[in-house]
């Protein structure tokens, strides 16, 4: 890194240039930290994680209903730290899910409200603030994923994965019901909106398709992707299948530009969005129990894209484009539900079927700098140097006096 920093200073690279190759660095070399952690109060398995738009506040929904809202920075002023949980929803709470809490996520724009889906067939549209909702909205089936639109310029559509062959969409300004998108045979087990094509909706459901849909069309089904890369006509497009079972994980890279996808038959797929084709990438195996959905994610603003992939009770590790897999994270006891990528900091939080979440830091050296920190406060003990606390004291002495 200091040889970076030296080309920078004498103008042999450019600065994006630097900041894309050390997130890129920092994002294939995460271990788990050994000095920060989520406190470990959750009652049941960990189900689904989101970051609010300030990479401030984790939120987490669970098996039982509960939902939890944990801050996640750090004001003590060394290393070691334990997120402390800010807002807890529990189980017998008067406005908690009546069955577990299978997705959650934070408004797009701003930690003032959030929305969860649960089993019990509804969504709840919660304050903050005052941590209770503001809106809910049943439907006839029970409910797999939701998902908001990250593009700024997007409306407030919330696409809805459920039991139902039908995907809904959601008006969150009216929480009723906007859009019906028909094309899946089956159950509907994850959706997820382009963070760069405002209208464009992907599904995968449990007839092995991916479905892309333009939310302003009157045919809104643009095309179903093929594992073939083959030839769509008429006579063969409800003979498609984008993987040789359901499809219940999909995560678009950070530019939109393509997709991953997670199925049943233990494989990761990697798509074009530009032409709609497969790439000619392989993953390798990811063997999971057969879920109901995956949420997984990629890193960020970094040269060489990486894709955080839970399967069973570890969490593989891939490079996007070449498929290349980089390591394998293991720390959780039981089942891995989630992953979640916080750009910011180059951090990867993921959560369980064993109650807990898990940091994994990119710091190589964090043992090194933990303990100067200790060091530091046993200078500042011994009287050798200003406490912190007495920085800002004016020391300032007059020769007037």
């Amino acid at each position: 890194m200091i040889r970076q920093l030296e080309k920078i200073r004498i103008g042999a690279i450019e600065h994006l240039e630097f900041m894309a190759e050390e997130c890129g660095r920092r994002a294939r070399n995460l271990t788990l930290s050994n000095y920060r952690d989520v406190e470990n109060i959750h009652t049941s398995g960990v189900l689904s994680l989101d970051l609010d738009v300030d990479g401030r506040y984790l939120l987490s929904g669970c098996s039982d209903g509960s939902i939890y809202i944990h801050d996640l920075y750090n004001f003590t002023g060394t290393p070691s730290f334990t997120a402390s949980a800010e807002h807890i929803i529990e189980r017998t709470h008067k406005f908690a899910h009546k069955f577990s809490t299978e997705c959650v996520q934070w408004y797009p724009r701003d930690s003032g409200l959030f929305v969860t889906a649960s089993m019990d067939k509804t969504i709840q549209v919660w304050d903050s603030n005052y941590m209770r909702p503001v809106e809910k909205v049943k439907f006839e089936g029970r409910i797999f994923q939701i998902h908001m639109s990250t593009n700024t310029g997007s409306k407030c559509l919330i696409a809805v994965a459920g039991t139902e062959s039908i995907v809904r969409l959601v008006d969150l300004k009216s929480g009723s019901y906007s859009h019906e998108l028909r094309g899946h045979e089956s159950a509907v087990l994850t959706c997820r909106w382009s963070p760069n094509q405002e209208y464009l909706l992907v599904t995968g459901g449990c007839d092995g398709r991916i479905i892309l849909w333009d939310a302003r069309s009157a045919n809104t089904a643009l095309r179903i992707l093929d594992q073939n890369n083959g030839q769509v006509t008429y006579n063969n497009k409800f003979k498609l299948k984008s993987h040789d079972g359901a499809v219940n994980g999909l995560c678009f890279t950070e530019n939109g530009l393509y997709l991953i996808s997670l199925g049943w038959d233990a494989k990761a797929k990697l798509w074009n969005m530009t032409s709609g084709k497969r790439e000619t990438v392989e993953y390798g195996s990811v063997p999971s129990e057969k879920r109901k959905s995956i949420q997984f994610d990629v890193s960020g603003s970094s040269s060489k894209e990486i894709v955080y992939i839970p399967s069973d009770g570890k969490i593989l590790v891939y490079e996007v484009q070449s498929g290349q897999l980089v390591k394998t994270l293991q720390g959780h006891y039981n089942q891995v539900n989630s992953c979640k990528y916080n750009t910011l900091y180059q951090e990867l939080y993921s959560a369980a079927n064993d109650r807990s979440i898990l940091i994994w830091t990119p710091d190589v050296l964090q043992e090194a700098a933990y303990k100067e920190s200790l060091n530091t406060q046993r200078t500042y003990s011994k009287g050798t140097s200003r406490p912190s606390n007495e920085v800002t004291h004016d020391v300032w002495s007059s020769d007037e006096d």
